[in-house]
């Protein structure tokens, strides 16, 4: 059976993991099926945390060299599922997240991204500087936060994701 929603949700020793994995589920309408992918790198393997029977976990040790990307990437390119969400783990989705979501993404080569309102600046000569601010509404910003990406499956396979890059550079790549 195909999900009609898969999330990938890659932490980095993430302390809210469980509560960012509990409130997908708690969060969405009910209408969708959602199945949560979780790559946790960290020193603990916390499989036992994770009992949801539509939530997959994969333990990395946390002083692995690995590109988050390269997870990402491999993600989107296998996924089997009509939409895709790759979620951070300090994100906590709102009530009706799923809905709204595809409400939007129903149009072809829509992507979502971000949350709050990303102002960018420059940090200095290599680094972006981005902050955000509250807000309850949509906007465009022709930028792309790791954090949140949301979209059909079929379209974002489409695009090459940076999986050269370690860490820095996601983003902007």
């Amino acid at each position: 059976m195909m999900n009609d929603i898969v999330v990938l949700i890659y932490s980095y020793k993430g302390k809210n993991l469980k509560d960012v994995v509990d409130k997908v589920f708690e969060n969405s309408s009910g209408k969708r099926k959602i199945k949560v992918i979780v790559h946790d790198q960290h020193p603990l393997n916390r499989i036992n945390l994770f009992s949801n029977p539509d939530c997959s976990y994969y333990h990395i040790f946390w002083d692995f060299i690995y590109s988050p990307c390269i997870s990402k990437n491999s993600f989107i390119k296998t996924s089997l599922s009509k939409y895709s969400l790759i979620l951070g783990d300090t994100v906590i989705v709102p009530k009706n997240w799923d809905e709204d979501l595809i409400n939007i993404a129903q149009e072809k080569n829509c992507v979502i991204s971000g949350y709050g309102k990303t102002i960018l600046g420059l940090k200095n000569l290599f680094f972006l500087n981005k902050q955000k601010d509250y807000s309850n509404e949509f906007s465009i910003t022709q930028y792309i936060d790791r954090d949140f990406i949301f979209s059909q499956t079929s379209f974002l396979s489409e695009i090459k994701y940076p999986t050269y890059l370690k860490y820095y550079g996601e983003e902007e790549a």
